[in-house]
């Protein structure tokens, strides 16, 4: 994830770092970035991106925005051998709302990530959303305790059992 190219015809920059849009990108060891998949761009900030833990699916947050709104919303693609298929829509994404930041269990059987979802705690809360064989992904919840306060949590990561994340409440 990485600063894009200037926008020489919009010339929009992203307020909260004062620069322009993210963009998806890899780079090997030369160090020089190239775009990862134009299929994961928008003209809008791109990503966090992340692995299924069984390699079947790349998932990763995409902007949208027009005159009155700007909503990130979660994506998926399947990987078949070494492409990828065109993005799929997250099936709980809303146009009221931002999902973003993805984040898998070590097992695959959670996928969690922040939303700004009214009725949480705060402005950024983090959720979870459970996989189920028949169903595939159940409504997401936010989590239980006191991970996610009146601030802001965001940036997932679950790991050997513990859930790390960001946070301006704690």
């Amino acid at each position: 994830l990485t600063e894009k190219s200037p926008d020489l015809v919009n010339d929009q920059h992203n307020t909260l770092v004062n620069s322009n849009y993210f963009g998806i990108y890899y780079s090997e060891n030369s160090g020089k970035g190239s775009i990862f998949n134009n299929k994961l761009n928008s003209p809008w900030n791109n990503g966090s991106i992340v692995l299924s833990p069984d390699g079947s699916k790349l998932y990763f947050t995409k902007t949208y925005r027009n005159r009155k709104t700007e909503v990130m919303q979660l994506f998926y693609c399947n990987i078949e051998g070494d492409k990828l298929s065109k993005p799929i829509p997250f099936e709980y994404n809303n146009k009221e709302y931002s999902i973003l930041h993805p984040a898998f269990s070590e097992n695959g059987k959670i996928l969690y990530f922040s939303s700004n979802k009214k009725g949480g705690k705060g402005g950024w809360d983090i959720y979870y959303s459970r996989k189920d064989r028949k169903y595939g992904w159940l409504a997401p919840k936010p989590i239980n305790g006191n991970i996610n306060t009146a601030g802001n949590e965001v940036f997932p990561h679950a790991y050997k059992g513990n859930l790390y994340f960001s946070s301006d409440g704690h």
